[in-house]
Protein backbone atom coordinates (compact mmCIF):
# COMPACT_ATOMS: atom_id res chain seq x y z
CA UNK A 1 0.00 0.00 0.00
CA UNK A 2 1.23 3.45 -0.85
CA UNK A 3 1.00 6.28 1.67
CA UNK A 4 1.19 9.96 0.80
CA UNK A 5 1.32 12.78 3.30
CA UNK A 6 -0.33 16.10 2.51
CA UNK A 7 1.38 19.08 4.18
CA UNK A 8 -0.93 21.37 6.13
CA UNK A 9 -0.45 24.87 7.46
CA UNK A 10 0.22 24.96 11.21
CA UNK A 11 -1.29 28.10 12.78
CA UNK A 12 0.99 30.31 14.79
CA UNK A 13 0.35 30.52 18.54
CA UNK A 14 -1.36 33.88 19.19
CA UNK A 15 0.44 36.54 21.21
CA UNK A 16 -0.14 36.42 24.99
CA UNK A 17 -2.30 39.54 24.99
CA UNK A 18 -4.87 37.86 22.71
CA UNK A 19 -5.27 34.79 24.93
CA UNK A 20 -8.24 35.01 27.33
CA UNK A 21 -7.50 35.21 31.08
CA UNK A 22 -6.98 31.79 32.62
CA UNK A 23 -5.84 30.23 29.33
CA UNK A 24 -2.45 31.88 28.91
CA UNK A 25 -0.05 29.46 27.27
CA UNK A 26 2.73 30.34 29.72
CA UNK A 27 0.66 30.15 32.93
CA UNK A 28 -0.84 26.80 33.85
CA UNK A 29 -4.34 27.11 35.37
CA UNK A 30 -4.88 25.73 38.84
CA UNK A 31 -6.54 22.30 39.25
CA UNK A 32 -9.75 24.06 40.33
CA UNK A 33 -9.74 26.23 37.20
CA UNK A 34 -9.09 23.21 35.01
CA UNK A 35 -11.99 21.31 36.59
CA UNK A 36 -14.27 24.29 35.94
CA UNK A 37 -13.17 24.43 32.30
CA UNK A 38 -13.82 20.69 31.82
CA UNK A 39 -17.18 21.03 33.56
CA UNK A 40 -18.26 23.81 31.22
CA UNK A 41 -17.04 21.88 28.18
CA UNK A 42 -19.07 18.83 29.21
CA UNK A 43 -22.42 20.69 29.39
CA UNK A 44 -24.83 19.03 26.88
CA UNK A 45 -25.74 20.87 23.68
CA UNK A 46 -29.15 22.45 23.10
CA UNK A 47 -31.61 19.69 22.05
CA UNK A 48 -32.39 21.54 18.81
CA UNK A 49 -28.73 21.11 17.77
CA UNK A 50 -28.85 17.30 18.02
CA UNK A 51 -29.47 15.28 14.86
CA UNK A 52 -29.97 11.53 14.40
CA UNK A 53 -28.16 9.12 12.06
CA UNK A 54 -29.57 5.77 10.93
CA UNK A 55 -27.01 3.00 11.51
CA UNK A 56 -29.10 -0.12 10.82
CA UNK A 57 -32.55 -1.06 9.57
CA UNK A 58 -35.08 -3.82 10.15
CA UNK A 59 -38.32 -4.58 8.31
CA UNK A 60 -41.22 -6.18 10.16
CA UNK A 61 -44.97 -6.04 10.49
CA UNK A 62 -44.74 -2.39 11.49
CA UNK A 63 -42.83 -1.55 8.31
CA UNK A 64 -39.28 -0.29 7.91
CA UNK A 65 -37.62 0.77 11.15
CA UNK A 66 -34.15 2.06 11.82
CA UNK A 67 -31.79 2.19 14.76
CA UNK A 68 -30.52 5.74 15.21
CA UNK A 69 -27.72 7.40 17.16
CA UNK A 70 -27.43 11.11 18.04
CA UNK A 71 -24.72 13.43 16.74
CA UNK A 72 -23.96 17.14 16.43
CA UNK A 73 -22.50 19.10 13.53
CA UNK A 74 -18.80 20.08 13.90
CA UNK A 75 -19.87 23.73 13.89
CA UNK A 76 -21.69 23.12 17.18
CA UNK A 77 -18.38 22.03 18.73
CA UNK A 78 -16.64 25.07 17.22
CA UNK A 79 -19.27 27.42 18.61
CA UNK A 80 -18.83 26.00 22.13
CA UNK A 81 -15.05 26.45 21.95
CA UNK A 82 -15.43 30.01 20.67
CA UNK A 83 -17.96 30.77 23.40
CA UNK A 84 -15.71 29.54 26.21
CA UNK A 85 -12.26 30.54 24.97
CA UNK A 86 -12.82 33.00 22.05
CA UNK A 87 -11.41 32.11 18.60
CA UNK A 88 -7.91 33.12 19.74
CA UNK A 89 -7.95 30.82 22.77
CA UNK A 90 -7.79 27.53 20.87
CA UNK A 91 -6.52 26.13 17.59
CA UNK A 92 -6.45 22.90 15.59
CA UNK A 93 -4.19 21.37 12.96
CA UNK A 94 -4.81 18.52 10.53
CA UNK A 95 -2.54 15.81 9.14
CA UNK A 96 -3.90 13.98 6.09
CA UNK A 97 -2.81 10.64 4.65
CA UNK A 98 -4.17 8.47 1.87
CA UNK A 99 -3.93 4.71 1.62
CA UNK A 100 -4.34 3.33 -1.92
CA UNK A 101 -5.30 -0.02 -3.43
CA UNK A 102 -7.61 -1.19 -0.66
CA UNK A 103 -10.34 -3.69 -1.55
CA UNK A 104 -13.75 -2.70 -0.29
CA UNK A 105 -16.90 -4.83 -0.10
CA UNK A 106 -19.87 -3.08 -1.70
CA UNK A 107 -23.39 -4.34 -0.99
CA UNK A 108 -25.12 -5.85 -4.04
CA UNK A 109 -22.04 -5.06 -6.15
CA UNK A 110 -19.43 -7.48 -4.88
CA UNK A 111 -16.23 -5.55 -4.15
CA UNK A 112 -14.10 -2.78 -5.59
CA UNK A 113 -10.55 -1.50 -5.22
CA UNK A 114 -10.36 1.99 -3.77
CA UNK A 115 -8.43 3.91 -1.12
CA UNK A 116 -8.90 5.48 2.28
CA UNK A 117 -8.52 9.02 3.54
CA UNK A 118 -7.00 9.17 7.04
CA UNK A 119 -7.13 12.44 9.00
CA UNK A 120 -5.57 13.30 12.36
CA UNK A 121 -6.82 16.43 14.12
CA UNK A 122 -4.74 17.99 16.90
CA UNK A 123 -6.80 20.30 19.09
CA UNK A 124 -5.07 22.71 21.47
CA UNK A 125 -6.79 24.81 24.13
CA UNK A 126 -4.17 27.30 25.28
CA UNK A 127 -3.25 26.81 28.92
CA UNK A 128 -5.35 23.63 29.18
CA UNK A 129 -3.74 21.05 26.91
CA UNK A 130 -3.61 19.28 23.55
CA UNK A 131 -5.40 16.16 22.35
CA UNK A 132 -5.61 14.37 19.02
CA UNK A 133 -8.35 12.42 17.26
CA UNK A 134 -8.44 10.39 14.06
CA UNK A 135 -11.03 10.01 11.31
CA UNK A 136 -11.25 7.89 8.17
CA UNK A 137 -13.47 7.46 5.13
CA UNK A 138 -13.40 5.52 1.88
CA UNK A 139 -11.82 7.57 -0.89
CA UNK A 140 -14.61 6.80 -3.38
CA UNK A 141 -17.08 8.64 -1.14
CA UNK A 142 -17.93 12.05 -2.58
CA UNK A 143 -17.51 13.68 0.85
CA UNK A 144 -14.61 11.56 2.09
CA UNK A 145 -12.40 14.44 3.17
CA UNK A 146 -15.20 16.34 4.91
CA UNK A 147 -16.42 13.26 6.78
CA UNK A 148 -12.96 12.19 7.93
CA UNK A 149 -12.08 15.73 9.02
CA UNK A 150 -15.30 16.11 11.03
CA UNK A 151 -14.82 12.73 12.68
CA UNK A 152 -11.25 13.53 13.68
CA UNK A 153 -12.14 16.96 15.07
CA UNK A 154 -15.03 15.69 17.17
CA UNK A 155 -12.97 12.82 18.56
CA UNK A 156 -10.31 15.30 19.63
CA UNK A 157 -13.01 17.41 21.33
CA UNK A 158 -14.30 14.34 23.19
CA UNK A 159 -10.88 14.00 24.86
CA UNK A 160 -11.64 17.32 26.62
CA UNK A 161 -15.18 16.16 27.52
CA UNK A 162 -16.89 18.19 24.78
CA UNK A 163 -19.67 16.05 23.30
CA UNK A 164 -18.62 13.01 25.34
CA UNK A 165 -22.16 12.49 26.67
CA UNK A 166 -23.44 11.65 23.18
CA UNK A 167 -21.63 8.29 23.38
CA UNK A 168 -23.66 7.38 26.49
CA UNK A 169 -27.08 7.98 24.95
CA UNK A 170 -28.99 4.75 24.25
CA UNK A 171 -29.71 3.73 20.69
CA UNK A 172 -33.35 4.06 19.67
CA UNK A 173 -35.62 2.58 17.01
CA UNK A 174 -37.76 4.87 14.83
CA UNK A 175 -40.00 4.52 11.79
CA UNK A 176 -38.42 5.13 8.38
CA UNK A 177 -39.82 5.87 4.93
CA UNK A 178 -38.72 4.08 1.75
CA UNK A 179 -35.73 6.45 1.47
CA UNK A 180 -34.47 5.58 5.00
CA UNK A 181 -35.55 8.97 6.31
CA UNK A 182 -36.96 9.29 9.82
CA UNK A 183 -40.71 9.81 9.96
CA UNK A 184 -42.79 10.65 12.98
CA UNK A 185 -41.44 11.66 16.37
CA UNK A 186 -37.72 11.76 17.05
CA UNK A 187 -36.31 10.01 20.14
CA UNK A 188 -36.55 12.05 23.34
CA UNK A 189 -33.35 12.96 25.10
CA UNK A 190 -33.11 11.92 28.77
CA UNK A 191 -33.10 14.63 31.40
CA UNK A 192 -29.33 14.48 31.98
CA UNK A 193 -28.61 14.99 28.26
CA UNK A 194 -30.01 18.54 28.07
CA UNK A 195 -28.51 21.76 29.46
CA UNK A 196 -29.20 22.24 33.20
CA UNK A 197 -31.47 25.25 32.63
CA UNK A 198 -33.79 23.09 30.51
CA UNK A 199 -34.05 20.13 32.85
CA UNK A 200 -37.19 19.35 34.82
CA UNK A 201 -37.95 17.18 37.79
CA UNK A 202 -40.13 14.78 35.77
CA UNK A 203 -37.52 14.00 33.13
CA UNK A 204 -39.04 16.06 30.32
CA UNK A 205 -37.64 19.27 28.90
CA UNK A 206 -38.87 22.51 30.40
CA UNK A 207 -38.44 26.16 29.36
CA UNK A 208 -35.36 28.03 30.62
CA UNK A 209 -35.60 29.35 34.18
CA UNK A 210 -38.70 27.26 34.88
CA UNK A 211 -38.95 26.37 38.56
CA UNK A 212 -40.83 23.45 40.12
CA UNK A 213 -43.99 24.35 42.03
CA UNK A 214 -43.36 25.34 45.61
CA UNK A 215 -44.64 23.01 48.33
CA UNK A 216 -46.09 24.99 51.20
CA UNK A 217 -46.58 23.34 54.59
CA UNK A 218 -49.80 23.68 56.51
CA UNK A 219 -49.61 26.50 59.09
CA UNK A 220 -48.73 25.16 62.53
CA UNK A 221 -47.16 21.94 61.19
CA UNK A 222 -43.35 21.80 60.82
CA UNK A 223 -42.18 21.37 57.24
CA UNK A 224 -40.38 18.12 58.17
CA UNK A 225 -43.77 16.62 59.16
CA UNK A 226 -45.68 17.81 56.11
CA UNK A 227 -46.61 15.52 53.25
CA UNK A 228 -46.08 16.33 49.56
CA UNK A 229 -49.28 18.39 49.51
CA UNK A 230 -48.36 20.33 52.70
CA UNK A 231 -50.63 18.34 54.99
CA UNK A 232 -49.53 16.54 58.14
CA UNK A 233 -49.86 12.76 58.10
CA UNK A 234 -50.90 12.58 61.76
CA UNK A 235 -49.35 9.16 62.35
CA UNK A 236 -45.72 9.91 63.14
CA UNK A 237 -44.32 8.49 59.88
CA UNK A 238 -42.88 11.89 58.89
CA UNK A 239 -40.25 11.60 61.61
CA UNK A 240 -39.14 8.25 60.24
CA UNK A 241 -38.86 9.69 56.74
CA UNK A 242 -36.87 12.59 58.08
CA UNK A 243 -34.43 10.23 59.76
CA UNK A 244 -34.06 8.49 56.40
CA UNK A 245 -33.25 11.82 54.73
CA UNK A 246 -30.59 12.48 57.34
CA UNK A 247 -28.64 9.33 56.53
CA UNK A 248 -25.10 10.09 55.42
CA UNK A 249 -24.49 10.03 51.64
CA UNK A 250 -21.67 7.51 52.12
CA UNK A 251 -24.19 5.02 53.53
CA UNK A 252 -26.46 5.55 50.55
CA UNK A 253 -23.52 5.07 48.18
CA UNK A 254 -22.72 1.71 49.79
CA UNK A 255 -26.35 0.66 49.32
CA UNK A 256 -26.28 1.72 45.67
CA UNK A 257 -22.95 0.04 44.91
CA UNK A 258 -24.28 -3.34 46.06
CA UNK A 259 -26.52 -3.46 42.99
CA UNK A 260 -23.72 -3.16 40.43
CA UNK A 261 -22.92 -6.87 40.42
CA UNK A 262 -26.62 -7.76 40.47
CA UNK A 263 -27.85 -5.72 37.48
CA UNK A 264 -24.69 -5.43 35.37
CA UNK A 265 -22.39 -2.53 34.57
CA UNK A 266 -24.43 -0.84 31.82
CA UNK A 267 -27.76 -0.95 33.64
CA UNK A 268 -26.10 0.22 36.83
CA UNK A 269 -24.54 3.24 35.13
CA UNK A 270 -27.79 4.02 33.30
CA UNK A 271 -29.79 4.08 36.54
CA UNK A 272 -27.22 6.31 38.24
CA UNK A 273 -26.83 8.73 35.38
CA UNK A 274 -30.51 9.00 34.43
CA UNK A 275 -31.28 10.36 37.90
CA UNK A 276 -28.12 12.29 38.72
CA UNK A 277 -26.36 13.20 35.48
CA UNK A 278 -23.09 11.57 36.61
CA UNK A 279 -21.69 8.06 36.13
CA UNK A 280 -20.49 7.28 39.63
CA UNK A 281 -22.70 7.29 42.77
CA UNK A 282 -19.74 8.59 44.80
CA UNK A 283 -20.17 11.93 43.00
CA UNK A 284 -23.81 12.24 44.13
CA UNK A 285 -24.05 14.22 47.37
CA UNK A 286 -27.82 14.50 47.76
CA UNK A 287 -29.20 11.65 49.93
CA UNK A 288 -32.63 11.86 48.33
CA UNK A 289 -31.15 11.40 44.86
CA UNK A 290 -29.17 8.41 46.09
CA UNK A 291 -32.36 6.96 47.55
CA UNK A 292 -34.14 7.37 44.22
CA UNK A 293 -31.23 5.65 42.45
CA UNK A 294 -31.39 2.79 44.95
CA UNK A 295 -35.12 2.32 44.35
CA UNK A 296 -34.65 2.30 40.59
CA UNK A 297 -31.87 -0.26 40.90
CA UNK A 298 -34.17 -2.46 42.99
CA UNK A 299 -36.64 -2.48 40.11
CA UNK A 300 -33.80 -3.23 37.70
CA UNK A 301 -32.74 -6.16 39.89
CA UNK A 302 -36.26 -7.60 39.72
CA UNK A 303 -36.24 -7.17 35.95
CA UNK A 304 -32.90 -8.96 35.59
CA UNK A 305 -34.24 -11.84 37.68
CA UNK A 306 -37.27 -12.09 35.34
CA UNK A 307 -34.96 -12.02 32.32
CA UNK A 308 -32.81 -14.86 33.69
CA UNK A 309 -35.94 -16.94 34.35
CA UNK A 310 -37.18 -16.25 30.81
CA UNK A 311 -33.81 -17.27 29.32
CA UNK A 312 -33.93 -20.51 31.28
CA UNK A 313 -37.45 -21.17 30.00
CA UNK A 314 -36.87 -20.59 26.27
CA UNK A 315 -33.21 -21.55 25.98
CA UNK A 316 -30.08 -19.53 25.48
CA UNK A 317 -30.06 -19.83 21.68
CA UNK A 318 -33.42 -18.06 21.47
CA UNK A 319 -32.10 -15.29 23.68
CA UNK A 320 -28.90 -14.94 21.65
CA UNK A 321 -30.92 -14.66 18.43
CA UNK A 322 -33.11 -11.99 19.97
CA UNK A 323 -30.02 -10.03 21.03
CA UNK A 324 -28.72 -10.14 17.46
CA UNK A 325 -32.07 -8.96 16.10
CA UNK A 326 -32.03 -6.01 18.51
CA UNK A 327 -28.43 -5.11 17.56
CA UNK A 328 -27.21 -5.14 21.15
CA UNK A 329 -23.49 -5.06 21.88
CA UNK A 330 -23.45 -8.67 23.13
CA UNK A 331 -25.59 -11.27 24.85
CA UNK A 332 -23.99 -10.56 28.24
CA UNK A 333 -26.22 -9.10 30.93
CA UNK A 334 -23.54 -6.42 31.43
CA UNK A 335 -24.38 -5.00 28.00
CA UNK A 336 -28.11 -4.32 28.51
CA UNK A 337 -28.01 -0.52 28.03
CA UNK A 338 -31.21 0.64 29.77
CA UNK A 339 -34.46 -0.38 31.42
CA UNK A 340 -36.49 0.01 28.22
CA UNK A 341 -34.29 -2.59 26.49
CA UNK A 342 -34.59 -4.87 29.52
CA UNK A 343 -38.40 -4.68 29.33
CA UNK A 344 -38.33 -5.42 25.59
CA UNK A 345 -36.18 -8.48 26.14
CA UNK A 346 -38.47 -9.83 28.87
CA UNK A 347 -41.57 -9.20 26.76
CA UNK A 348 -40.11 -10.83 23.64
CA UNK A 349 -38.88 -13.90 25.53
CA UNK A 350 -42.27 -14.21 27.19
CA UNK A 351 -43.83 -14.63 23.74
CA UNK A 352 -41.25 -17.18 22.57
CA UNK A 353 -42.05 -20.92 22.79
CA UNK A 354 -40.43 -22.81 25.64
CA UNK A 355 -38.08 -25.67 24.92
CA UNK A 356 -38.26 -29.07 26.57
CA UNK A 357 -34.51 -29.09 27.16
CA UNK A 358 -34.55 -25.56 28.70
CA UNK A 359 -30.93 -24.75 28.19
CA UNK A 360 -29.44 -22.03 30.36
CA UNK A 361 -26.26 -20.05 30.54
CA UNK A 362 -24.91 -18.19 33.53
Amino acid sequence: MQKTTVPVLVPVTPPPESIPPGTNGNVRPSPEETKEVVKRLAVPFEPKLIAWRVISTSRGQEGLRGQVVPFADPRVYTDRLNELFTPSGWTRTYSVQTVNNVERAVSNKGSCVTGKVLVTCTLTIFGVGTHSGTGEEWADDANAMTSAEAQAFKRACVCFGLGRYLYDLPRSWVALDEHRRIVGQLPKLPNWAVPPQKRSSNGRHCPPNAAPPERRPTPGIPAAQSGPDGRGNGNGRANGRQRGRNRKPVERVVEVRRFEAKVGFSLFRYCVRSLSGVDEPERVKDPETLKAIRDRLRNAEKGVAKLKAAIEAVGYETYAGLVRDMNLASDALDDIPNLATLRRLIQALGQAPTKPDRGSRS
